[in-house]
Formats: structure tokens, sequence, C-alpha cells
């Protein structure tokens, strides 16, 4: 945990239409970047409803600097997990690596890493397993895959993509590890996503948005494991946490790319 990080989470960490980050917000470092912990104080906020908390628990950095966040049930409670980058903000390349298990996430779970500057101004990478009810109540152009591309708003034709295919994952070498690439600039927005590290990863898919987003210039990093209705009837269904590890992770200003 970083003292330093106060100042930058006092001055610009506030997650529009949920607890602003406060003196007290617990902090990480990666790779040089922080990251501050969401928390709600025992209160349900958005997204899904939920109770999220930096309890070392729930979110804790190992030895080899990789941020875990856990979904996790908790005296009859679940506790979620989210992660907002501090002083990486705005049009620009964020790359990042998540080791997990992301091809099996359950239908009742969301793992979603994420730009955000308000609910208008959003480019979001999900995974979760959808079926043909969820679409009828989504957007009917949606797949039944189990990862998908989105910028807000999401039921606008050509905001969203939902492959058929599903994704799935090497695991002969233990837990998995994906590699990811958004690129946030003014006049488009790009999305990469490898299995295994970058240099040596097979490209599974890429989604190009020919827009940029409005306020892109205020987007930040995010990273976020809940329950999408917040349900606590799904805690028995959490025996063993929910797990996601952010290992690499860096950020390109946009006037730094060529």
């Amino acid at each position: 945990m970083l003292s330093s990080c106060l100042l930058l989470c006092l001055m610009g960490c506030e997650y529009k239409e949920q607890p602003k980050l406060n003196r007290n917000q617990t902090c990480y470092e990666l790779n040089h970047f922080l990251f501050g912990v969401k928390d709600s104080d025992g209160k349900r906020v958005g997204p899904g409803n939920n109770i999220f908390s930096d309890s070392k628990e729930v979110v804790f950095q190992d030895e080899s600097g990789g941020i875990h966040l856990r979904l996790m049930g908790s005296k009859n409670e679940v506790l979620a997990a989210e992660i907002v980058s501090l002083d990486a903000k705005g049009w620009g390349l964020y790359e990042f690596v998540l080791e997990g298990n992301l091809d099996q996430i359950p239908a009742h779970v969301m793992v979603s890493p994420f730009l955000y500057a308000d609910d208008k101004n959003e480019v979001d990478i999900e995974f979760s397993a959808w079926d043909e009810t969820d679409n009828e109540q989504e957007s009917p152009w949606l797949k039944e895959g189990n990862y998908q591309f989105i910028v807000q708003p999401y039921n606008q034709v050509g905001n969203s993509i939902r492959p058929t295919e599903r994704l799935v994952l090497d695991c002969e070498e233990g837990i998995p590890l994906t590699s990811y690439r958004i690129y946030n600039l003014e006049d488009k927005v790009q999305i990469e996503m490898y299995e295994g590290r970058f240099e040596a990863g097979r490209l599974i898919d890429r989604w190009d948005y020919p827009h940029g987003i409005l306020e892109g210039d205020e987007m930040r990093f995010h990273l976020n494991v809940y329950v999408k209705d917040g349900n606590l009837s799904k805690v028995q269904e959490l025996s063993e946490p929910i797990e996601i590890i952010l290992k690499e992770f860096n950020f390109i200003d946009a006037s730094d790319l060529h």
C-alpha cells in the first residue's frame, strides 16, 4: 500500500455515481502505475448492486507484483472487487495482461476490464455466460458467446459485438494468461485480445470501432469482478472465490504513439 497515492486519489479518481475515492483509499503500484481500490463502505452500489470491498482478502498484491481481485462470499454477503488507474488516463494505448479462467465465468458473474469516464463514455470488454433469454433482454444481434466488446450505449447498433464462437483457453500449463490492447484515440477505438503474452500470443479477436469517445480524454482503466444482479442466493455458489489477476499494465500517451 502506498501513502504517496493519497494525493492522486483526492485529485481525480471520482467514479461518477459511485462512492468517491477518499483519503484512506487503498492503493497498489504495478509497473510504476498506481491503482486505487473501490470500497463502497458496506453499501450496495453499481454495477450490479454489489458490495465492493478493499479488504486484503478481496484485493491484494502478491510477491510478483500482480494485483488479485476476488469475488467471494463472506458472512452471507457477496464481496465484489474493482480497481482503477490513478495516473494512466485519457487518449492513448492501454496494454495489460490478465491471469484467470476467463472462459469459465458463470452466467451470474461478470469480469470486465474497461475504460470509463462516465456512463455515456465507456469502453468495455466483458466475460460471462449469456443465453437466448439474456439476449432477448439486451440486444438481439448479440450471440451466445462468453465475451463481448462494447462502446456505450450498448444497445445502439454497431456499439457491441459478441462472437458466436465461445472462447476456450489452453489450461494445460496452469491458469491461462490473456493479453489486451485498447487504443483510445480521438478518431477510433480498437481492441485486441491475445492468448498468452503479446510477444508469443495468438490473436484471439480484434474489434475496430470507427469513432472516438466524446469524453475520451477523461477515460481511466478499470478492472472488476462482480455479481450481475447482486443476488444473495448466489453466495453458496461462491464457496471458492472467482479470481482474476492483473499481471502487467502499461499506458502509452497518444502523443507518444507512432
